[in-house]
C-alpha cells in the first residue's frame, strides 16, 4: 500500500482496528449524548463507502490508466510514491535511472526509486520488493573526472581539426565514451 500513497498503511489500519473494536457491526459507532449526535448515521455511511473504495483500490488515490502504464512523477502538486525522497526528480534523472534499469533487466513493476545528494552530488537507489536481502551495488560514476574532462577537451578541438568524417566520428565517439562511461561507444569507435 506504501506504493499508493505514503498514509494508505495509516488509513488502512484505521479501517481494521474500527471494523475490530465495533466487531463488524458499524451501527456501534453512532454515539449519542444528551445534546447532540456524536457519530450519526450518514456518518458511518460516508465513512463505510469510504472505506469501501480504499479496499477496492488499495489505497486513498483511484486513478484510471491504460496500458501502456505510466508511473507517476512527482511535481508540485502532485506526490509519486514510486519516486521517494525529499529530493525533487527531474525528467531527466527518469531517463537516466530507466537507462540503467533496462540494461540491467530490472523492470519497474517492483522497484521504486530513491533519490538522495551525497557531496553534492545526486545517488540513486533502486529498491525493489523482495523477502530476501542481498548485497548493495553502487555505481558511483566521475572516477578520474578532472583528467577524463581534459581528455575531452583536447579530443574535441582533434575533431575541430580532422581532415575526415571518419576521424570526427571517432573523436566524437571517443568524449561519449569518457564523459558518460559508454563502453559501447568506445566499442563503436573501435570499429570505426
Amino acid at each position: 500500500m506504501r506504493q499508493t500513497s505514503p498514509e494508505s498503511e495509516g488509513i488502512y489500519g484505521l479501517v481494521l482496528h474500527l471494523h475490530k473494536a465495533c466487531h463488524g457491526n458499524w451501527s456501534r459507532l453512532l454515539q449519542r449524548t444528551d445534546h447532540e449526535d456524536l457519530v450519526g448515521p450518514s456518518d458511518v455511511d460516508a465513512f463505510l463507502e469510504y472505506a469501501a473504495q480504499f479496499l477496492a483500490h488499495l489505497g486513498n488515490y483511484y486513478v484510471v490508466t491504460t496500458p501502456p502504464y505510466t508511473l507517476g512523477f512527482p511535481s508540485k502538486t502532485a506526490q509519486s510514491s514510486y519516486y521517494i525522497g525529499d529530493e525533487p526528480i527531474s525528467r531527466e534523472d527518469v531517463a537516466m535511472v530507466t537507462k540503467v534499469m533496462e540494461k540491467h533487466g530490472i523492470w519497474p513493476e517492483n522497484t521504486r526509486v530513491h533519490k538522495t545528494m551525497q557531496e553534492h552530488k545526486p545517488v540513486f537507489e533502486i529498491l525493489q520488493a523482495t523477502s530476501e536481502i542481498s548485497a548493495t551495488f553502487k555505481i558511483i560514476r566521475g572516477d578520474h573526472a578532472a583528467e577524463l574532462s581534459k581528455i575531452c577537451e583536447e579530443l574535441q578541438h582533434a575533431a575541430d581539426c580532422a581532415s575526415n568524417d571518419t576521424q570526427t566520428a571517432l573523436m566524437h565517439e571517443y568524449i561519449e565514451y569518457f564523459r558518460h562511461g559508454d563502453v559501447e561507444a568506445f566499442r563503436s569507435a573501435q570499429k570505426t
